[in-house]
């Protein structure tokens, strides 16, 4: 195989595990991580880059961390609107670097980051430390895996229908 090959191949698995830190994975994950090592690249720098961010980024995680709101049962949500994004001039697509920073607290089992779309619906970013929330999900028109989801509501109200199902689901878990 060719040294590229090995490099974008061991980039994706570092992306897709978070770098080797989501549930799924494997010592099979490893191995064949070990083995795309073994090529001509820098793993470091790999890692360096998966972990850098630019400042808009930075200053939008900034943000997560002071607007999350954390329910007493370990649930959490943010609400990211047109309004909130525009000074940080990023839009939708940059929003998905952000996702996993809630479930970096500790008290925080389950969470949900509502972006809203140029229609004015919101698209539902759905996390969980481990209660499944991909039935959840489904139920407002998306679906995914039991960890990690998607979905989408019209409005805040459905914002808030959604996140006392969130809430019970995770106080139901423990």
């Amino acid at each position: 195989m060719p040294d590229n090959a090995a490099r974008v191949l061991y980039a994706g698995i570092v992306g897709d595990t978070g770098r080797f830190m989501y549930p799924a994975t494997s010592s099979h994950t490893f191995e064949v991580a070990s083995k795309l090592t073994g090529y001509n690249f820098s793993a470091a720098e790999i890692n360096q880059i998966e972990d850098e961010i630019d400042i808009p980024l930075a200053r939008l995680s900034a943000y997560v961390y002071s607007n999350l709101n954390i329910l007493d049962s370990g649930a959490a949500y943010l609400v990211l609107t047109d309004e909130v994004l525009e000074p940080f001039n990023l839009g939708d697509e940059s929003t998905s670097a952000i996702v996993p920073l809630p479930g970096r607290i500790a008290d925080v089992d389950a969470w949900a980051i509502f972006v809203q779309q140029k229609d004015g619906g919101f698209r539902i970013r759905l996390r969980s430390k481990g209660p499944a929330i991909n039935e959840l999900a489904k139920e407002y028109g998306g679906g995914g895996h039991e960890l990690a989801s998607g979905a989408v509501v019209e409005n805040t109200e459905q914002i808030n229908e959604f996140m006392k199902k969130l809430d019970t689901l995770v106080s139901e878990s423990k």
